[in-house]
């Protein structure tokens, strides 16, 4: 096939894709607002503010067919209000993330506590560590890594498993380096928003708004801000333990809330940037048209609770029924898009209708698979802001320095350290893979018990599994049936190498950890956590890099 022809078949494929998702953000956010009818309250009141904007998003769906048949100026006021609404509900959802960061750091502290004791009850230290193996697959995981970026992750979630062996200074001298690697082409403007946002997660009482939200959740948070784990009787530690997952559950709560929120925006943002009127998006199929009516009649409408609660699940099978296909189509076309780009390879030569296309279909991913943690760092900058000078970096490196510092500094020394290991665990680091490993290998001669060793071990374990990575020793046995390298005990980790940890132990520790990580330019990594999400398997980059 020639390239114009691919061209060709790619353009016609990209505006089918838009089109079926545009669908599918209709059909997404009238189900939305049915779950909402049957929402269970969180456990604390909603604040005013976020109320507000969900009552704005329904009235706009209330309103859309309206909208989208209506005069040009007022489709795009309404679009300008709905990126409004984004901002103020990302602002808000700041809060919520630092509780989930102090979250972390304090149930750290408490998971590694119990662990320890755990180990000594099962005497986990009598079973022997194969450590030549262990450091081997350490290394042999760095260098799985597909290319340099993954490799730097690969470092940082290594570095996030050992104690630090460092002075605070150099430490801190550290810090700048990473941050001045991560940021190195970008502009001054960026690079303060970037600190100003990652500010709020490791010091998140600096941020105004820390505390006016879910103010219960701050205040429980600042309690435990101090407590000594290593000091605590076993039973009250159980007790910080179980109250910290009671903690964590409302925690997820809050997000899901907030993340429906932002999809029903992101929905109601990508009717109203495309074209497509009311009557164009529904001429295809009548039944999207008849959904809608249906959904707006039962929200606005005059039904009482009993007419409601008939009809209810009716609607919800109907929506669930035409938006599965939709979802599919989209997938598909997708896929054969995706194996088109890269056969062609480059785009330059594309003509710029096709280019135009394609930004647009970039915009829909965004809007379609977008979550919260990675809205937190796209930032509202215009194009072409000059790199920032040395001299401006080293000013805003060492402001974050001193606020992270002085917030740091108030911690119990155990709880800062973890914050520190966490702090550099976030940042690309800029050390070689021999370094790491030196630090490991550091970390294990100098942590005062064999069970700290073992903590580090059974950490870097979990690691592995993340990641998909296979142990060296599973891979021989795999291909040789070989010697099993294997230590097990009660309490299910595997000493010899720790490479298969996903336990389901007793030993107290949160092996499911829910770390809110980013990966921007500042190094963190995002985890998408996507209330109505739809997974595809076409292998396309939904960030679109390729284009």
């Amino acid at each position: 096939m020639s390239n114009h022809a691919s061209e060709e078949q790619i353009k016609t494929l990209s505006a089918e894709y838009i089109y079926q998702q545009a669908i599918g953000s209709l059909l997404l956010l009238l189900i939305s607002a049915m779950e909402e009818e049957e929402q269970p309250p969180l456990p604390y009141q909603i604040p005013q503010d976020i109320a507000e904007i969900r009552k704005e998003i329904r009235g706009y769906l209330l309103n859309l067919e309206d909208i989208l048949d209506g005069l040009t100026e007022g489709r795009i006021a309404v679009l300008e209000n709905c990126i409004s609404l984004k901002k103020r509900l990302l602002s808000i959802y700041e809060t919520v993330y630092s509780y989930f960061s102090q979250w972390n750091i304090i149930s750290t502290t408490i998971n590694d506590q119990i662990a320890l004791r755990k180990y000594i009850e099962d005497k986990v230290t009598e079973k022997q560590v194969e450590w030549s193996l262990f450091f081997a697959d350490c290394h042999a995981f760095m260098e799985s890594a597909d290319h340099t970026l993954a490799q730097k992750s690969y470092m940082s979630q290594l570095l996030k498993c050992i104690p630090l062996f460092i002075t605070r200074d150099k430490f801190y001298t550290e810090v700048k380096e990473c941050l001045n690697a991560a940021f190195t082409e970008e502009s001054k403007e960026f690079i303060e928003m970037s600190l100003k946002t990652f500010e709020g997660f490791c010091c998140p009482e600096t941020n105004p708004l820390y505390g006016k939200y879910f103010p219960e959740i701050a205040e429980t948070l600042g309690t435990k801000r101090m407590i000594l784990p290593h000091k605590m009787e076993d039973e009250v530690l159980g007790e910080a333990y179980g109250d910290l997952n009671e903690l964590f559950e409302v925690l997820e709560e809050i997000e899901e809330y907030f993340s429906c929120i932002l999809h029903d925006i992101n929905s109601c943002i990508l009717l109203l940037y495309l074209s497509y009127s009311f009557t164009e998006l529904t001429q295809r199929d009548a039944a999207y048209g008849d959904l809608y009516h249906a959904v707006c009649e039962f929200l606005g409408g005059e039904w009482n609770a009993t007419e409601k609660a008939a009809y209810l699940d009716t609607l919800n099978e109907q929506l669930e029924k035409a938006v599965e296909p939709v979802i599919d189509k989209a997938n598909e076309i997708g896929r054969q898009e995706y194996e088109l780009l890269e056969k062609i390879g480059s785009f330059e030569g594309f003509h710029e209708d096709t280019k135009k296309v394609l930004m647009t279909e970039e915009f829909i991913r965004e809007c379609f698979f977008g979550g919260l943690n990675d809205e937190l760092f796209r930032f509202d900058l215009p194009n072409g802001l000059p790199p920032a000078t040395q001299e401006e970096k080293n000013s805003l490196f060492d402001a974050f320095v001193e606020n992270t510092r002085n917030s740091f500094d108030t911690l119990p020394v155990q709880t800062r350290k973890i914050a520190m290991q966490t702090l550099m665990g976030a940042l690309p680091p800029v050390c070689t893979v021999q370094d790491i490993m030196q630090r490991i290998m550091d970390a294990i001669d100098n942590v005062s018990t064999e069970e700290q060793r073992v903590l580090i071990v059974d950490k870097v374990g979990m690691v592995f599994a993340d990641n998909g990575y296979q142990s060296i020793t599973n891979q021989e046995e795999n291909h040789h049936h070989s010697h099993e390298h294997t230590h097990d005990c009660d309490c299910g980790h595997d000493h010899g190498l720790h490479h298969e940890h996903k336990h389901d132990c007793n030993c107290g520790h949160d092996h499911d950890h829910h770390e809110h990580k980013h990966d921007c330019n500042c190094g963190h990594d995002h985890d998408h956590h996507h209330a109505h999400k739809h997974d595809c398997n076409c292998e396309h980059d939904h960030d679109h890099k390729h284009h």
